[in-house]
């Protein structure tokens, strides 16, 4: 049997290759997974395993985890217990306290407590002050300053007082605080309450000397009333006017309030007495003794004794009071009466019963000494009452 050459195939690249047989060695490429690559990746997944057992499962491999002694950290800042406590690998929970001794953000408690021994990354938990506790204030307007304050100290705050007027507010009530209702307020701080003191007082004024109608008005203006308790006789204070008051000037009062007054009904009566027919002399002498006041009016009447009261008024017997002013109506005859040869007293007498002023006195050197010469205007001369008659005199003066 011929033995045949085998055909030479032609690649695309144009180089030849001759086929292959069943008895040809067949060469294949490399695999990746030859053994010393399979033992390098074996020793790296055992790697893992181990590093993972070793850091998150201790035990399963070295036995129970050695116990933390938990630090002491009670009085620490927050920021100083948490960094001390993570870095023995425990973990922190922090819950808010208020605290009337621990200063805030320093832990008032710890639990677990100092020096005991737990787990690792087992939770501290870590009582942090907020600083004093707070009180949430109640609305203390209206309430009386006791009740008030009262309450305050019941939760232990502090009372700062201011008074004040009011004409709204009954005295001894709160008017305002501060801070105000609802405010959140720390334990021992001051609370401001603003008490009443009532309606601004007002000064009573001088109402002594015045008229009863004038004091009235005044009283009037400042919301003051007025009331008269008595009336009494006065020989000096006219009728109707103040003679005294309570309160005195210048107290202090509420509005409102009655001031009481004492008021002058005039001077005391008193009943004339009959004075017709009487000298006028004395019947200005009587007058006077009785506290009154006398005016004359002269009426010309020669056929009567000069210087006779024909009249008076008010009428005799007619009610009246301390000086009160009578009119007398005296008679005179309208001429100089002839005086000379009297004594100077006795001259001025008689010129006054006419009528007359007694003038200027002139002293000449003649005739009896201390004795009227003549008057001026002379006597019998007619004059009309009220004028003034000047006396000459015997004698030096």
């Amino acid at each position: 049997m011929a033995v045949v050459a085998p055909a030479i195939a032609a690649g695309a690249s144009g180089r030849r290759y001759a086929p292959l047989d069943d008895d040809d060695a067949v060469v294949a490429r490399p695999s990746p997974f030859t053994p010393q690559r399979l033992a390098i990746a074996g020793a790296l997944v055992l790697a893992a395993i181990v590093g993972y057992v070793v850091f998150n499962r201790p035990t399963q491999i070295f036995g129970p985890p050695v116990p933390v002694a938990v630090a002491a950290v009670t009085g620490r800042t927050v920021e100083d217990a948490t960094n001390l406590l993570q870095a023995q690998g425990l973990e922190v929970k922090v819950v808010a306290v208020a605290s009337d001794l621990v200063p805030k953000n320093r832990v008032v408690k710890q639990n677990p407590a100092a020096k005991t021994k737990v787990p690792p990354k087992s939770v501290v938990e870590l009582d942090v002050s907020t600083g004093l506790p707070l009180v949430s204030l109640m609305d203390l307007r209206q309430y009386s300053k006791d009740d008030a304050e009262r309450y305050l100290r019941n939760n232990k705050l502090l009372v700062k007082e201011v008074v004040r007027y009011d004409d709204k507010v009954r005295r001894g009530d709160v008017i305002s605080q501060s801070p105000g209702p609802a405010a959140q307020v720390a334990i021992h701080s001051a609370v401001t309450l603003v008490i009443s003191n009532g309606v601004r007082p007002v000064g009573v004024p001088d109402l002594v000397s015045h008229k009863l109608s004038d004091a009235s008005k005044s009283l009037a203006r400042l919301n003051l009333k007025l009331a008269v308790t008595e009336r009494v006789p006065s020989d000096s204070i006219p009728a109707d006017v103040i003679a005294s008051q309570q309160p005195s000037p210048g107290t202090p009062v509420d509005p409102g309030t009655t001031i009481s007054v004492t008021v002058s009904s005039g001077a005391p009566k008193m009943v004339l007495p009959d004075l017709n027919g009487r000298n006028v002399s004395d019947a200005m002498a009587a007058l006077s003794a009785a506290g009154l006041v006398s005016r004359v009016n002269y009426i010309v009447d020669s056929s009567v004794l000069p210087g006779t009261v024909m009249q008076q008024d008010p009428a005799a017997s007619a009610p009246t009071h301390k000086n009160a002013t009578i009119t007398l109506s005296v008679a005179v005859p309208g001429t100089v009466p002839d005086v000379g040869g009297t004594t100077l007293d006795q001259a001025r007498t008689t010129l006054q019963n006419a009528g007359y002023k007694p003038g200027g006195v002139i002293f000449e050197p003649q005739g009896e000494a201390g004795r009227v010469i003549r008057t001026d205007p002379a006597a019998g001369a007619q004059l009309r009452p009220g004028e003034t008659v000047n006396l000459h005199v015997s004698g030096q003066q």
